[in-house]
């Protein structure tokens, strides 16, 4: 009779151990959820018909990310990071911490921005069709795109490698990593331009115990940064400006002078004096003598 019931209670010791393995298998997948979506977004599975992407969604390994012209998403993937997706992109998630603690991301257009967070055992991989981008820790972008695609980094080092060569080749803060007309990789510094890209994704949070959080919630902590994004949208503006395009941006009337060396320039006259005038090119303000002026116009907006 104990023999029964020693047999009895290992046997149930037995199944109570094989379900806990099976559950710690099913959670090592960690979840992603949908934490910001602007504009059209969809999502698919195994080839199905594509689906709308809602803040609050849960996204699975597999899921196939679509974003349209003027949208956007982000996903959190818990204990990893976040993904920020930009526009006319498509994104594949293959992995999420694996069983070897890899997350695999498979961009095949368009760009990404992540930021992993530092975990023991974990790796975090993104490919697309030119280039493989491997960290453990970090915050930056991949870009698909043919001609200009690439890996801008911001914070840590991103290990870089190609199909033609499989040497992975460290990326570092400010720098960008660039396929060239060889299949290699080559590191340039970037612009400032992308360095503010960077900055302006970078404010996209990572949110504790996000599986708490109704989708209201979740929204009301992305309104916070609207503003700081708008800021910084409009230092890329003025960047992109020429020097002519901000004077005329600022109301100033312009004028084409003519000078007695054959030369032209054009500016927005600051101040005239009986001596010359001041002027404004855009880029600094030049005192030009009197004398040096042949005939002055008013310059066309």
């Amino acid at each position: 009779m104990n023999y029964r019931l020693a047999m009895r209670a290992f046997s149930l010791l037995t199944v109570l151990s094989m379900m806990n393995v099976v559950q710690c298998s099913k959670s090592r997948e960690a979840r992603a959820v949908t934490t910001l979506v602007t504009g059209q977004v969809s999502v698919t599975y195994d080839g199905r018909k594509p689906i709308a992407l809602n803040v609050g969604d849960e996204v699975r390994r597999g899921a196939v990310v679509t974003t349209e012209a003027m949208s956007s998403a982000t996903i959190q993937l818990n204990e990893v990071g976040i993904v920020r997706i930009a526009e006319n992109s498509r994104l594949e998630l293959k992995s999420i911490i694996a069983e070897n603690g890899a997350t695999e991301l498979k961009l095949e257009s368009g760009a990404i921005f992540s930021r992993v967070l530092k975990r023991p055992g974990t790796e975090y991989r993104v490919q697309t069709p030119t280039l493989v981008a491997s960290v453990r820790g970090t915050e930056f972008m991949v870009t698909s795109d043919w001609s200009r695609g690439g890996v801008f980094v911001r914070e840590g080092t991103v290990a870089v490698s190609t199909p033609v060569d499989k040497t992975e080749k460290p990326v570092t803060v400010k720098k960008r990593a660039a396929v060239g007309s060889d299949g290699r990789a080559v590191v340039v510094p970037q612009v400032r331009v992308e360095e503010l890209i960077l900055e302006k994704h970078a404010l996209q949070p990572y949110i504790e115990n996000i599986e708490t959080k109704k989708p209201a919630e979740i929204e009301k902590v992305f309104k916070k940064i609207e503003v700081e994004e708008r800021a910084i949208d409009q230092k890329i503006e003025d960047i992109k400006l020429t020097a002519l395009q901000k004077l005329k941006k600022q109301g100033k009337p312009l004028v084409r002078l003519f000078l007695r060396d054959g030369s032209q320039i054009i500016g927005s006259v600051e101040e005239t004096t009986a001596a010359g005038l001041k002027l404004d090119t855009g880029e600094s303000v030049i005192e030009i003598p009197k004398g040096d002026i042949r005939r002055r116009v008013p310059e066309q907006q």
